[in-house]
């Protein structure tokens, strides 16, 4: 400090290596889930769950594992080493 050169020290950052490889598994699931609730719900007021009209997905999250951040871009935690990781379907059906 006393020559003039500034020392900054951030803590460390943790990715995730295989999110890549997660985002098809992920969204497989949470396809499968959409497809649960819809058949739930249908089922409730006596109608049946039709053909898929359309399907959307938000962004992979990485957040930490209590956290409740989620943000419509994608919320990235990089201070926790483990994390939860999500993705959000939306899956619109047909109703016979």
């Amino acid at each position: 400090m006393q020559t003039g050169v500034n020392i900054n020290n951030y803590r460390p950052q943790f990715y995730l290596s295989n999110q890549a490889d997660l985002r098809p598994k992920l969204l497989a699931e949470a396809t499968r889930d959409a497809k649960k609730r819809g058949q739930s719900i249908t089922d409730a007021v006596g109608s049946k769950l039709g053909a898929v009209l359309a399907v959307s997905s938000g962004p992979v999250q990485g957040t930490a594992p209590d956290s409740v951040d989620i943000s419509a871009g994608g919320m990235y935690d990089t201070s926790s080493i483990e994390k939860r990781v999500s993705v959000t379907v939306s899956v619109r059906f047909k109703v016979d």
